[in-house]
């Protein structure tokens, strides 16, 4: 490693430079270009977020104003309007991405706070560009220009269509002024709302106190974690009757639904945990009202129509088809595998066939018992070999094989918390050397870190005009213990696919991708956890640094489709809430639009075993894909896993840890993100189009007898 470090270290000054300084960006505490060693993240401040939010804002609105009185219609082109202006959008997301990161992972609540403000305030400076008429017009003319008389590239006229598209579809091209300052009222209106419902999510402090009698089957290692309220007074000896506070976290309710014997316990914290968060059921009820108000004053029947246009899919109709078809499908091959819980259910609570009823809160519990006697898989048992540093670590050294690239352990660099280990990134020798980008890891759970599991762009990929190249900076942030159960094997292998896809991705502009398309190269990858080899080579058992016994390796892969169908009809589940909620009939109906009674139907519609009776939920309060950017979005998840499914099963099943296979993905589309039609990518890679049918075939073929 030590070439490579050197490499890194003694990196062009230029480009350096330029990546280090990141133009001005608010994590220095000088302007001058800083050595790599550097890198103050201590140094961040309130103040300085505030300063630099509103420096970034000025130049912004500079470059706006300056193209107005230097470009007209007559004049205009692609070299003149619309690079420059994607450009800066380019450098404010260089600047300003990373308050995504601190806003839900700073250990430090006023600069959480500053960076939400800070997010807003952009949000609505982005909105303000999108709406500015002027610049519409500037940039219809050189479209229709260079429609007539150039010869773009690829790249160039992808981003002309899409900067275009972005203007029409934010508003800029209404005639009413009114109209304008309406759509720029209610989307500065929903950054707050969101803003503020994020806060909510991420620094939700609730629990429920259970004794430790009423955790009997749970994890002992996962309850020693916990906060204890020791009622004899010895909290080095907890008796039976003494008191357990059990928060409402993710990692919480797989413990509790999938290993706590005491049914009422499992029922009550699931009720719970789908009633978090109540402030948020009126604030999503006026995000759907005003994100439909703005849909229909820019021509489109309803949100989801307006959102659909940034996706693969294109088409809500088509869509609707393809999930009502895929969950009618679903719910005919998840019949068997529900009556086999139901079974599992009345044998083990000795009822009549007549008496048993699954709940939900008895899905994952009876799931975990099939486990245990059919493929004879102890998930408790499990989770003791998947350390999670050591997971992660030859996560990264299997990528390294695959697609060819190297990752440096840089303890040098500065981080936010202490816990954080950052790295650089490298093509290997054979790809050429050549520096990628920088890789944040944030693994372990803290007080006020946002209790969930995501991959954040800190700093996006690009070229300059003058071919200065920036490069990409990602942070894979989760909030784990030290040990993890195979589900969360799986959710870092898919959260570090994100992270390769920016870091390898070399594209001139930083677009963005679909998000269908941006979350299939992670859900194919999720594919690779079940393979045996790959199992054992994670693990290590955390007493004795013992490798996971091959035959629990070949069993836990053979529970690979185990249930698969009811576990996509869960997925479905919020994918239908969320496009109901994006498609009312009216502006009347989505003026008093009920998203309980949406979430509720959705639940009994998609979701094959008995739901709660006089138990209303309201589970959409706190989820948090309806702030962060997938409202009308969520159905990608389903979209891509169908996707990857076909994927993996044509390319990689045969040969999954070939790196000629891995090279060819990672050139032929992680390299080239959303630089070309993203389906027609996937579909030259495979050689013929997309099957979303494959996915149904491995479950009928996979089901347990």
């Amino acid at each position: 490693m030590d070439h490579l470090r050197g490499r890194i270290l003694g990196h062009p000054r230029k480009d350096l430079a330029n990546y280090i300084e990141g133009r001005g960006t608010y994590i220095y505490a000088e302007s001058s270009p800083m050595d790599i060693t550097r890198f103050p993240f201590s140094g961040v401040t309130p103040a300085a977020l505030r300063v630099e939010t509103k420096s970034v804002v000025h130049t912004f609105t500079a470059l706006q104003n300056h193209l107005i009185t230097t470009v007209t219609p007559s004049t205009a082109t692609f070299g003149n309007i619309v690079r420059p202006l994607i450009d800066e959008i380019n450098n404010v997301k260089y600047r300003t991405n990373i308050l995504v990161l601190l806003s839900r992972a700073s250990p430090d609540p006023r600069i959480r706070q500053a960076a939400r403000d800070a997010s807003v305030e952009l949000a609505n400076a982005e909105a303000r560009l999108w709406l500015r008429a002027d610049l519409a017009a500037l940039v219809s003319a050189a479209y229709e220009w260079e429609m007539n008389h150039s010869n773009l590239d690829a790249q160039d006229r992808a981003v002309l269509d899409h900067v275009r598209g972005v203007f029409s579809r934010s508003g800029a091209t209404l005639r009413d002024e009114a109209d304008r300052a309406r759509v720029e009222k209610a989307q500065a209106e929903i950054s707050a709302i969101n803003a503020a419902a994020i806060k909510d999510l991420t620094e939700a402090s609730e629990g429920l106190w259970y004794t430790r009698r009423e955790l009997a089957g749970c994890p002992g290692a996962w309850i020693a974690t916990l906060k204890k309220e020791a009622v004899s007074g010895q909290e080095d000896e907890l008796s039976d009757d003494d008191k357990i506070l059990v928060p409402q976290r993710d990692d919480c309710f797989v413990h509790v639904l999938r290993s706590a014997i005491n049914e009422e316990t499992r029922r009550t914290f699931f009720l719970a945990y789908h009633r978090r968060c109540p402030e948020n059921i009126d604030r999503l009820g006026q995000v759907v009202r005003l994100r439909d108000e703005v849909a229909r004053l820019l021509g489109f029947e309803n949100h989801a129509a307006l959102k659909i246009q940034e996706t693969m899919t294109k088409s809500i109709d088509k869509l609707q088809k393809t999930l009502d078809s895929l969950q009618s499908d679903l719910m005919a091959l998840a019949e068997s595998d529900i009556a086999k819980l139901v079974e599992l259910k009345r044998a083990d609570q000795k009822l009549s066939r007549d008496d048993v009823t699954l709940h939900p809160w008895d899905r994952l519990y009876y799931t975990d018992l099939q486990m245990k006697q059919h493929y004879s898989v102890d998930q408790a048992k499990v989770s003791e070999y998947f350390e999670v540093n050591h997971v992660v670590l030859e996560m990264l050294k299997l990528f390294e094989e695959l697609f060819g690239i190297v990752f440096v352990p840089m303890p040098e660099l500065d981080t936010w918390h202490h816990t954080v280990s950052p790295y650089s990134v490298c093509d290997g020798e054979q790809e050429g050397g050549g520096f990628l980008g920088f890789l944040y890891i944030d693994i372990f759970e803290r007080p006020g870190k946002f209790s969930s599991q995501y991959h954040s762009r800190m700093q996006p990929g690009y070229f300059d005009t003058d071919g200065t190249r920036h490069f990409p900076v990602s942070a894979l942030v989760c909030s784990y213990p030290d040990l993890l159960p195979h589900r969360d094997v799986r959710i870092i292998f898919h959260e570090l696919g994100h992270a390769i896809h920016h870091l390898v991705e070399r594209t001139k502009y930083a677009m963005g991708q679909s998000k269908d398309f941006g979350e299939t190269p992670s859900k194919m990858l999720e594919h690779f956890v079940w393979l045996p080899e790959v199992m054992v080579r994670l693990s290590r058992h955390r007493q004795d640094d013992s490798k996971l016994p091959q035959d629990l390796a070949n069993a836990l892969a053979k529970s690979k489709t185990l249930n698969l169908a009811v576990r996509l009809l869960g997925l479905m589940q919020p994918a239908m809430f969320d496009l109901a909620i994006y498609t009312p009939k009216s502006a009347n109906e989505a003026s008093s639009i009920d998203t309980t009674a949406i979430w509720n139907q959705s639940r009994n519609k998609c979701l094959p075993y008995k739901d709660v009776e006089g138990e209303e939920l309201f589970g959409q309060a706190s989820f948090s894909p309806a702030f962060r950017g997938y409202d009308a979005g969520y159905f990608t998840y389903v979209m891509s896993e169908v996707y990857a499914a076909d994927l993996f099963e044509t390319a990689f099943a045969r040969n999954p840890l070939s790196p000629a296979i891995g090279r060819r993905w990672r050139y032929q589309v992680l390299e080239r993100g959303s630089s070309q039609p993203e389906l027609e990518m996937l579909g030259r890679f495979l050689g013929r189009p997309l099957d979303i049918h494959a996915v149904l075939a491995q479950i009928a073929g996979g089901q347990t007898p």
